[in-house]
């Protein structure tokens, strides 16, 4: 069964357990998948594990959609999450629109994950609503990775929980917000 916004949504409402692992290459992302891993998030941290940097801040949106590609191609049920690195969406809601479109375009990720709390929330709105525009139009099942998966509106209300609930507690990360 896909691993989907929705299904993961189920899953945390029926109390089942979430599954969640990092992984930067395709022979790692194949063996995830065969073992049923929900979610595998391609960070950052690959700078330091994968490409010797010293830190992640030296990681380059290049970097992220080459690992993010790899990584997709190993999978066919495993929903993928991938890091925004360091200044690609800290300078403007623009910024976050493009860069989170390439991560998903050319790293075919599911979902883009962004670190901060209330100072990003008109770039994670941005990011949302330029989703929507894709999920919300009719397409083919080949034209888009969203096809039959979500609609915009739970995208929409899924976002818009995490929002809230950023904007009420700055100290929140998405992992605490409830659903």
């Amino acid at each position: 069964m896909k691993n989907t916004v929705s299904t993961l949504l189920k899953q945390k409402q029926e109390g089942k357990k979430i599954s969640m692992l990092t992984c930067y290459d395709y022979s790692t992302a194949k063996l995830m998948e065969e073992v049923g891993v929900n979610t595998i998030l391609v960070g950052d941290s690959l700078g330091n594990t994968m490409l010797g940097y010293e830190d992640t801040i030296q990681v380059t949106m290049e970097d992220m959609i080459h690992h993010c590609a790899a990584v997709s191609r190993g999978l066919k049920n495993t929903f993928l999450v991938c890091d925004m690195p360091f200044m690609s969406y800290q300078t403007s809601p623009y910024d976050a629109v493009v860069n989170a479109g390439r991560l998903m375009k050319e790293g075919h990720a599911n979902m883009v994950k962004l670190e901060g709390g209330k100072e990003v929330c008109p770039q994670i709105e941005a990011i949302v609503k330029a989703i929507n525009q894709v999920v919300s139009t009719p397409l083919k099942e080949n034209d888009s990775p969203y096809y039959k998966v979500d609609t915009a509106e739970q995208y929409y209300l899924f976002t818009k929980s995490i929002l809230n609930n950023m904007k009420e507690d700055s100290t929140k990360e998405f992992w605490d917000v409830d659903f």
